[in-house]
């Protein structure tokens, strides 16, 4: 999950693409990346009653608990069991990855695209 801390979440920031990461014998390959708006149709991340009353009826966030809000929970756990919800609704998700990871623009270097 790629995410951009120019709006911030508690776990990270906005989720803007989700793509597949994989490692074989100490190389990694990063591999097709799909933008948020492609997993939106399928809807949100199973939010439980406490996480629809404290994000979307106390509070002024109203958040969607869509792929971009899926950030929004202090326990990065959370926001990877929402991810696979999310995930095995897509017509790609007939596998499960191994993880889930997170992170921000910042913290994969400029050369991780190289050979």
């Amino acid at each position: 999950m790629a995410m951009t801390t120019s709006e911030e979440r508690s776990a990270g920031g906005l989720i803007g693409s989700v793509g597949v990461v994989t490692t074989d014998n100490g190389k990694i390959n990063i591999g097709d990346f799909r933008s948020n708006g492609e997993y939106i149709p399928y809807g949100a991340g199973d939010p439980t009653g406490d996480e629809q009353r404290i994000f979307q009826q106390w509070g002024p966030l109203n958040m969607s608990f869509d792929v971009r809000d899926l950030a929004v929970y202090p326990d990065t756990s959370r926001s990877a069991e929402g991810m696979r919800a999310i995930w095995q609704r897509t017509p790609w998700g007939e596998w499960y990855p191994a993880g889930w990871c997170a992170y921000g623009r910042s913290s994969v270097p400029a050369r991780a695209g190289e050979d």
